[in-house]
């Protein structure tokens, strides 16, 4: 019966207190970029990911396509080497990095970039 009880005493404090947490920290990154490309009304797009979160935080439905001029690309901090390493005719900048969320601007290049 005691180890019984300990294991719900377990299981409770992981439901209620550990797990939580951990999704806390796992979304406030999404969360904030969203909320960001939303204050800062640039078009967001996806790169490789397409976490629902996102959309739902940013209020609005992000497309996945190549990203133009003006864009913020959104795309999980793991990919932001690989995806400033393809090749591009724009300028790519980051913008926002926060947990596993980055946002990188798309813009013109100038002078020759």
């Amino acid at each position: 019966r005691r180890l019984l009880l300990v294991g719900y005493v377990q299981a409770a404090a992981i439901a209620l207190i550990v797990a939580p947490t951990v999704i806390g920290v796992l979304q406030s990154g999404p969360k904030a970029a969203a909320e960001y490309a939303r204050e800062h009304a640039k078009p967001l797009v996806f790169h490789r990911a397409q976490p629902p979160s996102v959309s739902l935080y940013r209020q609005a439905v992000i497309p996945r396509r190549a990203a133009a001029p003006g864009d913020w690309v959104y795309l999980r901090s793991d990919r932001v080497d690989e995806f400033l390493a393809e090749p591009s005719p724009y300028r790519r900048r980051v913008v926002f990095h926060q947990g596993p969320a980055t946002l990188v601007a798309v813009e013109h290049s100038t002078g020759g970039d």
